[in-house]
């Protein structure tokens, strides 16, 4: 399995370390400037970079015929899929390490700030598990072409998710959202506890995710 990690990482170093230096660049401006927006674009490139790296490396192992390849060699199909997901999580954590940092370091005495930075990450690894997690596991039960075929579905579906989020908690509770906000902008204790279980959700929908896959590729005929 690590081979297949190093694999990943060498086909990938090149145009993730052009596009995360270039947006380091603009962070290492913009938060002297406009540390909000320092903190938007740190978040959307977490979540960005690693997506387009991602297609990226998925069009060139298409051209190379990878699954045919890979499937030539002595390797389990689980262990194919458990290190495609691992070096998606690594590649999402890397890149908000290194921006997210930048953006911490110039406000570590807002504890407010920074339980708020702790929180939108979490959103965000949510957001990241469903745009690359749904997509390669229609890949892994299916194939490229399916997947490819339903992406735009599935992007619109999970772009429209915070709207649906919003109006089930105004159905449920209409002071649900003052109360989170007031909760954030405290600072407090349950602020971090919140921040925690999104992260943690996100993990138990990742592992889901990578089980259902490994299980799915085991079972489908190349």
């Amino acid at each position: 399995m690590g081979a297949l990690l190093k694999k990943d990482f060498l086909t990938s170093r090149y145009i993730y370390s052009v596009i995360t230096l270039l947006v380091i660049a603009v962070l290492v401006v913009l938060v002297k400037v406009n540390p909000m927006a320092a903190f938007m674009t740190a978040t959307i490139g977490s979540v960005m970079i690693p997506i387009v790296v991602n297609k990226f490396t998925a069009t060139e192992e298409m051209r190379k015929n990878y699954d045919v390849v890979m499937n030539s060699f002595p390797v389990k199909r689980k262990d194919v899929v458990i290190s495609k997901y691992m070096y998606y999580l690594i590649m999402h954590f890397l890149t908000a390490l290194l921006l997210q940092g930048i953006v911490v370091i110039n406000n570590l005495s807002d504890s407010s700030f920074l339980v708020t930075v702790f929180l939108v990450q979490g959103a965000s690894f949510l957001y990241y598990i469903l745009f690359i997690g749904i997509p390669n596991y229609v890949y892994y039960r299916f194939d490229y072409d399916v997947a490819t075929k339903y992406s735009a579905v599935i992007i619109i579906v999970v772009a429209n998710l915070p709207l649906m989020i919003s109006g089930l908690m105004d159905r449920i509770n209409p002071n649900l959202k003052i109360t989170i906000i007031k909760s954030i902008e405290a600072g407090g204790r349950d602020a971090w506890l919140l921040a925690g279980m999104v992260f943690l959700i996100g993990f138990i929908i990742y592992l889901t995710m990578t089980v259902a896959s490994a299980r799915s590729y085991g079972r489908r005929d190349l």
